[in-house]
């Protein structure tokens, strides 16, 4: 029942959207590090206008077919100007292979981004995972805190990342960062973590399309 209905509401926001002139935008995402720290993320998303919808996201965790969720979702563009930028999303998510045990989630998902000048900015990303059945587990996922500087073409940052599983100990991953754009090729961007008992590197790219 649930389902369905988030089915339906998908549906009313891709017939109030369609109007709008559509961008599609692409995110991969790869984590190569100690065994329990790697991860791999495919997104594709359009926004049409201020509306997002669909927001198809697939993700495993570097453990072969045992565990991996896969996303739909929809969202706003709730404020943006030059400098700043506020986005809301919510996420309907399904764990699947034979450690997921048929996990069903809710996943409201924010990010935010404040531009204090041209060169220098602070962004914040955060989700939590509801669980829809008993299956699942109650999550915090803070995906990043962030203070960037651009330095010529090259946008440094440090920032910190942190999640906690239902009763566990929250987690806690620093980082250095640096982005930049390869003319038409799309965004990159490459994260030094420290996790525990050891280090990983992040690989991030997203190229959007009108």
């Amino acid at each position: 029942m649930r389902i369905c209905l988030l089915f339906l509401l998908f549906l009313g926001f891709s017939s109030v959207a369609r109007a709008q002139e559509v961008q599609t935008t692409l995110i991969l995402r790869t984590a190569i590090g100690r065994a329990g720290s790697r991860y791999n993320l495919l997104e594709v998303l359009q926004t049409r206008g201020k509306t997002i919808f669909p927001d198809i996201l697939y993700i495993d965790f570097g453990r072969g077919n045992e565990y991996r969720e896969v996303g739909l979702g929809f969202g706003r563009i709730l404020y943006s100007s030059e400098r700043h930028l506020l986005i809301g999303e919510l996420y309907f998510f399904a764990a699947t292979g034979p450690a997921a045990n048929g996990a069903l989630y809710l996943q409201p998902w924010v990010y935010a981004k404040y531009g204090f000048t041209e060169k220098l900015s602070l962004q914040a990303s955060y989700f939590p995972y509801i669980p829809v059945n008993s299956a699942g587990t109650v999550q915090h996922v803070l995906e990043h805190i962030k203070l960037e500087r651009r330095v010529k073409k090259v946008w440094l940052g440090v920032g910190y990342e942190g999640y906690k599983f239902g009763e566990q100990d929250w987690q806690n991953f620093p980082f250095g960062s640096a982005a930049f754009t390869v003319p038409k090729f799309g965004n990159m961007e490459v994260w030094g973590q420290h996790v525990p008992g050891g280090f990983r590197v992040q690989l991030r790219y997203d190229k959007t399309w009108k």
